[in-house]
């Protein structure tokens, strides 16, 4: 094959410049964030960036990073990309193991496969396209394949599985040489690991090596003349060697705890990256010196060479970097674009702006432009950042942190978010904290930790007012009445318990029987109900275990609302109604098929509606959120969009629009107001 380097011609595929109205679902009208990131790449001619994430593909401008097209939505979860040699393809992976090869030309799917891995997880891990575009390599945890995916994308021509007890959860490289179709993988893992070379066009073998550390691979490449063959190790080592005479040198070493990504350039150059602890450091292996440093400010970060080595990107949910060996480094901020996933979601009191935390961020979003107007970062100096809530006048934020230093040591931090002044930090849990909650009146917060530990902060003093004692098992929820006189707390003890917060006694709890004497007070189709009727005559000797999941209250204090769970096939699952005055059930909703998953609820602003939403279910390739009359239990609506768990549900003040948060790290503002009128 000629190796050359195509012109790849992308045009922008949406004639609307607003992208957050791009591949929207039925029913909503907007969506914040694109997605959070899984991988990147560069097109041959290095002028574009392809970029996978949980909601689908998104394709950049280089210089620019400004987004030409979305695509692949209607599943999302995408893990991999690759785009072919001549540029006349892009094949994605996703989750489920659902591999597609599209022309970049019309972004139309020309071949779709379905690939599946072995050791219980069916996620793509590494593509490759062979140097003349004819085959595609896939690699997934235990097994890889290829095929001939223009001819026969139903069965692999080759299969290559990796039969080891400890090959579960590793990766395992495979890559096409670009002259000839040398294929080079893994074929062997125990008592070391062996990479086998073969002709894919002839079926020959060419030569096998063979590496002292078991499942050691961080990447395979090939030379530009495929007479070399380069590989990383988890220790450290880069390794080539020569294909047509079976000998190996290493030419460099980093640290074992170092990351590494390797390309070769077109005269032949090996560039290694050496990521490790927020800095990529280029090296040149022939003149074994450093050809460029990237710094970047998070753990977690997608980093990859371009086809040539002549370039290198790193992009966390923050900004990218882009290095070229000629030019100056890029950084292009995108704080608002690819968030990390979203933890919770709150409208401000007059409705004009959406606040989301996202890990350490949290992002204000202006409603009405559809853009982040602020983020806050708070400084958590040299804790570990795990979650936060905000406090009602949307003054300060507090959250769980965590140092790992000498023991782990628990705190609460609180910044003051206008100022971003951390001014107190709350010690006294002993173990992992799991829930916290603010006191509609911001008087005070509740938090609980791992196993069953309550305590009430003084926000005025900023110290522990006392503890809250009764639960004997893990605290799952906490949540304040309005009037921030009571709360209500539900527990893996299989209780949901009602305190008074000034003096810290339980006044009462929530009856969390299996089942009804009031069949009546059971809302659902003829077929939940039908199916409630068979579960319900086998009861006598199949006795459901319960666990309370996100209690709600509704605004106006009347109500509360729980999602609960039963362990069991084919057990219909329900959200319960309770008088929040005298605890008694109101009200049972059975839940479709769909929403057996559900785990967050909210109320509207006027009682009248509440809010479900589900998290992920095997077979489902987008979930649901059910909108339920609270008065009757009637389900009024559904809207289906986010392809994995739904973290986070929010009605605004007018009750106009409803926004769901996503672990894609996405929001989608839902039309409620179409649904149900004024």
């Amino acid at each position: 094959m000629e190796n050359r380097r195509s012109q790849t011609t992308i045009q922008s595929t949406q004639t609307n410049s607003d992208m957050t109205t791009w591949k929207l679902p039925e029913g909503a009208i907007a969506r914040l964030g694109r997605g959070h990131l899984w991988d990147l790449s560069f097109s041959p001619d290095g002028e574009y960036l392809a970029v996978t994430t949980d909601l689908g593909c998104w394709l950049y401008d280089l210089p620019t990073l400004t987004p030409l097209a979305l695509f692949e939505t209607e599943r999302g979860m995408l893990e991999r990309i690759t785009f072919s040699r001549d540029a006349q393809w892009i094949a994605t992976g996703n989750a489920d193991g659902i591999v597609k090869v599209w022309d970049t030309q019309t972004l139309q799917c020309i071949t779709k496969i379905n690939y599946r891995g072995n050791m219980g997880n069916d996620g793509v891990r590494m593509l490759h396209f062979s140097g003349d575009g004819q085959y595609l390599a896939v690699s997934g945890y235990g097994r890889s394949a290829v095929y001939t995916w223009r001819t026969d994308a139903n069965e692999p021509l080759l299969r290559f599985p990796i039969d080891a007890e400890d090959a579960k959860g590793h990766n395992f490289p495979i890559c096409f040489s670009p002259i000839g179709n040398l294929l080079a993988y893994v074929s062997s893992v125990s008592p070391q690991t062996t990479v086998t070379i073969s002709d894919i066009d002839t079926g020959e073998h060419i030569t096998d090596f063979s590496y002292p550390a078991p499942l050691g691979f961080q990447g395979l490449v090939f030379s530009p003349c495929g007479q070399y063959l380069a590989s990383a190790h988890r220790n450290g080592d880069v390794q080539v060697c020569n294909v047509h005479n079976a000998t190996s040198e290493i030419v460099h070493s980093a640290c074992s705890t170092t990351y590494m990504k390797l390309a070769y350039t077109p005269d032949g150059t090996l560039r290694v990256a050496e990521v490790h602890e927020g800095k990529v450091v280029m090296w040149d292996t022939a003149q074994r010196e450093k050809v460029g440093t990237l710094e970047f400010r998070t753990r977690r970060a997608i980093c990859r060479f371009s086809g040539d080595g002549k370039q290198f990107a790193i992009a966390n949910f923050r900004e990218f970097r882009v290095w070229t060996a000629e030019e100056p480094i890029r950084v292009l901020p995108m704080p608002d674009a690819h968030p990390q996933f979203v933890s919770w979601l709150r409208f401000s009191q007059q409705g004009e702006t959406l606040i989301s935390g996202h890990g350490s961020d949290t992002l204000f979003w202006s409603v009405q432009k559809r853009q982040a107007q602020r983020i806050f970062c708070p400084d958590t100096e040299g804790y570990s950042f795990s979650f936060s809530i905000l406090s009602p006048c949307e003054e300060f934020l507090a959250a769980y942190v965590y140092s790992r230093r000498d023991s782990i040591e628990i705190a609460i931090a609180v910044w003051h978010i206008t100022s971003g002044t951390l001014i107190a930090k709350l010690t006294g849990h002993e173990k992992r904290i799991q829930q916290m909650a603010y006191s509609p009146t911001g008087d005070c917060f509740v938090s609980a930790s791992v196993p069953n530990v309550l305590y009430v902060w003084d926000t005025q003093r900023w110290e522990k007012r006392h503890e809250l004692i009764g639960h004997t098992d893990e605290i799952t929820n906490v949540v304040f009445h309005p009037d921030g006189r009571q709360l209500v707390t539900t527990s893996h003890d299989r209780t949901a318990r009602v305190w008074n917060v000034e003096n810290g006694e339980q006044v009462g709890s929530l009856p969390l029987e299996p089942i009804l004497e009031d069949i009546s007070l059971y809302k659902g189709s003829i077929q939940e109900s039908q199916q409630f009727i068979k579960w319900k005559q086998k009861l006598s000797t199949q006795q459901p275990a319960f666990c309370p999941r996100s209690i709600k209250i509704s605004p106006c204090g009347t109500l509360i609302a729980g999602k609960l769970s039963r362990r069991g096939k084919g057990i219909p699952q329900e959200i319960r109604l309770w008088d929040a005055a005298s605890l008694e059930t109101r009200m049972a909703i059975l839940l479709p098929a769909d929403a057996s998953r559900t785990y967050q609820l909210a109320f509207s602003h006027c009682g009248r509606y509440l809010a479900s939403g589900t998290w992920w279910k095997k077979g489902l390739e987008q979930m649901s959120i059910h909108l339920w009359e609270v008065a009757t239990g009637k389900n009024v609506h559904t809207f289906w969009g986010h392809p994995t768990d739904i973290q986070d549900l929010a009605f605004s003040p007018d009750g106009d629009l409803l926004a769901s948060g996503s672990f894609d790290g996405t929001i989608l503002l839902w039309d409620v107001k179409s649904i149900v009128g004024s």
